[in-house]
């Protein structure tokens, strides 16, 4: 009677023990988001908080910024859901915000950035610039988040393809050579689904 008792204890309480077992750094909004599109944007992050008390603010179009403070953060239009039974039916993928539920996920396959603007000599304006980005999988709040910054050539080896964040930073590791020219991105970013979606920088200027 004592193993019966115990099995209907441990029955009632596993759909529990499983929402509790994810991570407490994980993102606290539904469990899973489907992605719809992406939208970029420049921004700035000092050591020294801003008048609004914060680290990071949003660079305006025209607007001049040191380039080891600049980077571009990359955000997801999402859907969430929360009904785990939703996810996976009818072959639908969906990206997860917390890496331990066992379900299927949206994943990455190819990521493009491109300048819109001749950044140097090998470099012309429409040219690929992969191999001057770091890529940050997740997004950029603190005056410490510098770290975790990865070649994004190796980050796509690392990271098992897997979108756990709705958004996430990019930086530029190579100074422009034409420093006098406004400066704008162009995003690419491929789905293993299929989806592809372009998003595009307002300009700035480096110093």
């Amino acid at each position: 009677m004592k193993r019966i008792v115990t099995l209907l204890v441990f029955t009632f309480l596993l759909p529990f023990l499983g929402a509790l077992s994810c991570d407490p750094f994980c993102n606290t909004k539904p469990s899973f988001f489907d992605i719809g599109g992406v939208a970029l944007g420049n921004w700035e992050l000092s050591g020294t908080a801003f008048p609004d008390g914060q680290f990071v603010r949003q660079v305006r179009e025209g607007d001049t910024v040191r380039l080891s403070a600049h980077y571009v953060r990359v955000t997801f239009a999402v859907s969430y859901y929360t009904q785990r039974e939703r996810v996976g039916t009818a072959g639908a993928a969906f990206a997860l915000s917390c890496d331990d539920y066992p379900i299927s996920r949206e994943t990455y396959d190819t990521l493009f950035v491109i300048t819109r603007n001749a950044w140097d000599r090998t470099h012309p304006a429409g040219d690929t610039i992969n191999d001057l980005v770091d890529v940050r999988l997740w997004d950029i709040n603190r005056a410490s988040d510098t770290t975790f910054f990865k070649p994004l050539a190796q980050a796509k080896t690392t990271d098992n393809d897997a979108i756990n964040y709705e958004s996430f930073a990019l930086r530029i590791n190579r100074e422009p050579e034409f420093k006098s020219t406004p400066h704008a991105f162009r995003l690419v970013y491929r789905l293993r689904n299929g989806e592809a979606y372009t998003a595009e920088t307002g300009s700035v200027r480096f110093r």
